[in-house]
């Protein structure tokens, strides 16, 4: 069965509410023909900043923040100044030939430039049926 992991362990600042791209998986060959979707699973450790009242956690196609959602967001309420362990778990049911995934993260109220994301994971695995 086609399956890719990554991790992100470098921190990276928060901008206000920003979508940040916190780990892309590497491209997973998929036989269209045999597998009917891909499973996606991520988790991102972030500090919430001063004003952040929600964590927002999103898996996109491809790299970086512009490809399509994957899936319902994750969305917590959140203390600020909190640290926090935000999963996730979609399926992709319309995966293309070779697949790549982000994890992304933004602040719901966040008004400066604080917090940060303190590491990132993805998983990916392609599935028979769902």
């Amino acid at each position: 069965m086609p399956y890719a992991a990554a991790t992100n362990s470098t921190a990276t600042a928060l901008a206000t509410t920003t979508e940040l791209a916190c780990c892309t998986s590497p491209t997973v060959l998929v036989p269209l023909g045999v597998y009917q979707g891909m499973s996606i699973r991520g988790t991102v450790n972030a500090a919430m900043g001063t004003a952040g009242t929600t964590g927002i956690v999103r898996v996109r196609q491809g790299s970086g923040t512009a490809g399509t959602v994957v899936g319902a967001p994750m969305t917590v309420t959140t203390a600020a100044l909190s640290l926090y362990n935000f999963p996730i778990d979609v399926l992709d049911t319309s995966p293309t030939g070779s697949s790549t995934y982000t994890l992304t993260f933004a602040q719901g109220g966040a008004s400066g430039s604080d917090g940060s994301v303190k590491f990132a994971t993805i998983e990916i695995d392609a599935v028979t049926s769902y």
